[in-house]
């Protein structure tokens, strides 16, 4: 099943809050399967919800509950043991939302963008992510999180990967041969268009997302950095929470809705964030150069940021 053939479904669609990235990539999916004549209810929470409300403001939003990570060690492998407990008890409560959400929606269908728990027996399910393979430090697969990643998924009746067929993007991450249920690629997923001819107002623009406080480090680095560099810049903290800006060069906005990232993004000569997935399909959707900085230990952005530079350097 492709995107393009859900038509006059009632559909439960649910995102992670990790981050901003899984709401902003969900947003053209979710226009889209209600441009098809779909009734879709969307469940999700924290900074994520707060984006989608403002997406999405005619839309039935619904509470899950909330995941609290923070990143207090350079180690992805240390910080996810460490709040294990925590996961797994999260995992289990978001189960138990999406019955009771199954019992008074009645979906036909529930698409899970990277809620493990996302899904119900008696209706079509299906996993919505690129990082179906969990990998190591030296970018292999991680033998043993990769089959627990595999395990999960296959809860579900399908996989909906956003990228091309040739993984153009997503490379070895959006593969796992232990996930045993139909993989299909979607294309990549963005709510951008590339602007024709647009002025170019700043100099850099800066987008922050992430669980903290990784996030607030990098702000801090980053601000200190833009105020030594010539020209008007503007920061996008990710996060609903105003912060006075530092000098008259550089505008800070808490949160920006699609249109106004959109323009900032067209109106910028460079980009400066995370190498976050979803940021990467935005940046080859509109085509600006950037320098992407994964976060520390998380491997994931690492290989994608590492692959970008590779491919980049192959491109004559």
């Amino acid at each position: 099943m492709l995107p393009s053939e859900i038509k006059g479904k009632r559909i439960l669609f649910t995102v992670l809050n990790w981050g901003l990235g899984h709401a902003a990539r969900s947003i053209p999916l979710i226009k889209q399967l209600i441009h098809q004549q779909n009734e879709v209810h969307i469940a999700s929470d924290g900074n994520a919800q707060l984006l989608l409300r403002k997406e999405l403001p005619k839309q039935h939003i619904l509470d899950l509950p909330e995941l609290r990570i923070a990143y207090t060690h350079h180690s992805m492998t240390v910080n996810m043991l460490t709040q294990l407990p925590h996961l797994v008890n999260h995992h289990l409560r978001d189960k138990r939302a999406i019955q009771e959400l199954y019992h008074s929606i009645r979906p036909d269908i529930i698409i899970a963008d990277h809620r493990y728990g996302s899904f119900h027996e008696a209706c079509h399910s299906i996993f919505m992510g690129h990082q179906l393979s969990i990998l190591s430090s030296k970018f292999n697969r991680h033998p043993i999180a990769s089959r627990t990643n595999a395990i999960l998924i296959n809860s579900f009746d399908e996989v909906w990967v956003p990228d091309r067929a040739d993984q153009s993007l997503s490379g070895i991450l959006s593969s796992n041969p232990h996930i045993k249920k139909p993989i299909h690629f979607i294309g990549p997923l963005s709510r951008f268009k590339r602007a024709a001819n647009s002025d170019k107002k700043y100099n850099i623009v800066c987008v922050l997302s992430g669980p903290e406080p990784t996030r607030t480090n990098l702000e801090s680095k980053l601000l200190k950095r833009l105020a030594q560099k010539k020209g008007r810049h503007v920061l996008v903290r990710g996060i609903d929470e105003p912060l006075p800006s530092p000098s008259e060069q550089i505008e800070i906005i808490s949160i920006a809705d699609t249109q106004q990232l959109q323009q900032l993004f067209n109106q910028s000569q460079q980009f400066i964030g995370r190498a976050g997935y979803s940021t990467i399909m935005d940046l080859d959707c509109v085509g600006l150069p950037a320098e992407l900085i994964p976060t520390a230990g998380q491997t994931e952005q690492e290989y994608l940021a590492s692959r970008l530079i590779n491919n980049s350097k192959r491109t004559p």
